[in-house]
């Protein structure tokens, strides 16, 4: 089984063991309905935990999440620093939309099929998500990730197809 990393456990709220998370994913009022299952990731050893989303509530732009399996306070606050995960395979993307994580590593080429570089990565901070375009010799370059510039994605034979605005690279 493959996983997808959807939030990061911050610290333990409440008397219920529930946590306060950073959510990761773009889309989550599909990762987190309740009855999900979800798995806890010890980032240090490698031990998954397969848990039962049984509560969700928004709190000051925070995610607060509760567990069936974890229902006290001490317990919640050995979990601090997991990761939530899901199964890759439930975690369906609505059409139009794409997984950071299946862009990086595409071969990115311009409108006439010249290689530009290779994604090697997705900048996320600031108002639109940028790819870093990595090239042999070369200094990287970034990529809004807006249909201005991204012309066309196939995740099947790793490639992105950009418009190259003068100055670009």
């Amino acid at each position: 089984m493959e996983y997808i990393t959807v939030a990061i456990i911050r610290k333990s709220f409440g008397l219920r063991g529930e946590f306060r998370c950073e959510s990761l994913t773009s889309f989550p009022e599909l990762r987190f309905k309740l009855g999900n299952e979800l798995f806890l990731l010890n980032t240090k050893t490698g031990e998954r935990k397969s848990v039962v989303l049984s509560s969700k509530k928004n709190s000051s732009g925070t995610l607060i999440l509760g567990f069936k399996e974890i229902t006290n306070p001490e317990d919640a606050d050995l979990y601090r620093g997991y990761e939530i995960q899901i199964d890759k395979e439930k975690a369906i993307v609505p059409k139009g939309h794409y997984r950071y994580a299946d862009i990086i590593g595409s071969v990115v080429k311009n409108e006439d099929g010249e290689t530009l570089g290779v994604v090697k990565g997705v900048q996320t901070y600031g108002p639109t998500p940028n790819f870093i375009i990595e090239r042999e010799g070369k200094k990287p370059f970034y990529v809004p990730f807006v249909d201005a510039f991204v012309k066309k994605i196939d995740l099947e034979n790793k490639e992105v197809t950009i418009i190259v605005w003068e100055g670009m690279l």
